[in-house]
């Protein structure tokens, strides 16, 4: 064997380790890992004769799974239920994941749980139902019925309100939102009659 044949060997050698430990060690990661919320409750001062659950009255968790892609996954919980809500989410980099509550000062309690791992695919549990994600992100829950009614609606949501004074506004101006909870509040009050 010449002894150029050795320095390329050797060189050759070297250079697929560089690659190796290149590739192994200085892969970029794309992804963003975590999970944000943030959770309203709101009461208006009506009467209780004049206010709509949902509308007048609520709470709402919004909730982002970031697990790869910095758009993440993002979804909305609105029920009429306004005494008490609780978030906790985990991530890491095999996935992201969601557990929540909505509480009313009557001790109803909507349970929900979300988890992703890809950012872009995902499942949300509201009881026992489970719910595909990308089929529409916005759940509207009326308890003024038993057992509650869930409606999903396809909104934007990175124009979605970000702050207590914006969501109690945009309840009364979405149509699709007032409607959906106006028209269970009037069955409510017709059956009680």
């Amino acid at each position: 064997m010449s002894l150029s044949s050795s320095r390329f060997q050797c060189f050759f050698v070297v250079a697929v380790i560089c690659a190796i430990t290149c590739l192994a060690g200085c892969q970029k990661n794309d992804g963003v890992f975590g999970v944000t919320s943030r959770s309203f409750n709101w009461s208006d001062k009506l009467t209780e004769s004049d206010r709509i659950p949902g509308v007048d009255e609520g709470a709402i968790s919004f909730v982002k799974l970031q697990s790869g892609p910095t758009e993440g996954l993002s979804f909305v919980i609105w029920s009429d239920l306004s005494s008490n809500t609780k978030v906790d989410g985990n991530s890491a980099t095999d996935g992201a994941s969601y557990e929540g509550y909505q509480a009313g000062k009557d001790g109803m309690r909507i349970n929900f749980s979300a988890k992703t791992t890809d950012g872009v695919t995902g499942s949300l549990n509201i009881g026992e139902i489970e719910y595909q994600l990308t089929d529409g992100a916005v759940f509207l829950i009326s308890t003024t019925q038993e057992p509650p009614v869930i409606e999903r609606i396809k909104l934007d949501l990175s124009k979605f309100p970000k702050t207590q004074e914006e969501i109690t506004e945009y309840a009364k101006t979405n149509q699709e939102i007032e409607k959906f909870f106006a028209s269970l509040n009037v069955k409510k009050a017709t059956d009680q009659k």
